[in-house]
């Protein structure tokens, strides 16, 4: 069962709790084959000569007709990060486009947070016939449109949206408030994907993106079936017809949240905040 609370990012709504910083690159060190979190990960790209790293900064360069993807681990293998009862994951990662989008690109951007079941990459390469386990997130640039996705199959890229990989629903998808999201070249934007465990059986799974011209837009929605607990792996991609953008910083942080109780009132208000709205919409028409 898959619910969409759409425009609120519930944590935000939350007071800190208890964090535990997984990952925290900043590419200081200009290179990608040290494996030291949280300040330093290696990075393994499907096409060597679409990724490049200098002090500050990974570039991923599009150069034809496939996705080209980063992937790297936050824990050493066989010991993912299992989330509690009452504790959010955060992935969030900033980047530059290089040229302004021109082109719709459904999935032009894609990030998600995933669980390897040990698999690993060792090296460059696509990791072919994995069976990862997580969620990710799906931006069209030019739309204004986002959606969720839990991955559920097996497929060469972590991020492929070939038949049976991900779930033909997505657990939730969103519409900007601009009418367009046109990354901007040289404007800096932050996504983020949270995965948050309210109750034994309910995973929230949340989206937000803000920067350039954008404001902030989210959305949440809610999975409560066949959910994925613990998490080792970042991947993301980039569309070949997307421009070449520079990853600045990408952190991975783990966060605990008010009691359930006090969460699901949360919910229960974002809620009826969205009914509210929309009778408000339609008294308007």
């Amino acid at each position: 069962m898959k619910k969409t609370f759409r425009w609120f990012a519930l944590a935000a709504l939350l007071p800190a709790g208890a964090l535990a910083q997984l990952v925290s690159e900043s590419f200081a060190d200009g290179e990608r084959a040290t494996q030291s979190p949280p300040n330093s990960l290696q990075w393994y790209s499907t096409f060597a000569s679409s990724m490049s790293v200098s002090p500050g900064a990974m570039r991923i360069s599009p150069t034809s007709a496939t996705v080209r993807a980063g992937t790297a681990y936050f824990t050493s293998v066989g010991s993912p990060v299992a989330l509690g009862l009452g504790e959010v994951l955060t992935l969030s990662l900033t980047f530059a486009p290089t040229g302004t989008a021109t082109l719709t690109s459904p999935n032009g951007l894609r990030f998600g947070v995933f669980d390897s079941g040990g698999v690993r990459l060792t090296g460059d390469a696509n990791p072919t016939d994995n069976a990862y386990r997580g969620y990710a997130a799906f931006v069209n640039p030019l739309t204004s449109n986002a959606r969720i996705s839990e991955r559920i199959g097996t497929g060469a890229l972590l991020t492929s949206l070939s038949a049976g990989v991900y779930d033909a629903t997505p657990i939730a998808s969103g519409v900007g408030t601009t009418g367009t999201l046109n990354f901007e070249a040289g404007e800096s934007y932050t996504a983020s994907l949270t995965v948050t465990r309210t109750l034994a059986n309910q995973w929230l799974i949340g989206f937000s993106l803000s920067g350039g011209n954008l404001g902030t837009y989210s959305f949440v929605g809610e999975d409560t079936a066949s959910f994925v607990t613990q998490f080792d792996t970042i991947s993301f991609g980039l569309n070949s017809d997307m421009t070449a953008t520079d990853f600045t910083n990408f952190t991975v942080s783990v966060a605990a949240i008010p009691e359930p109780g006090t969460y699901a009132l949360l919910v229960g208000a974002v809620a009826l905040l969205g009914v509210c709205g929309w009778r408000r919409r339609r008294a308007a028409v």
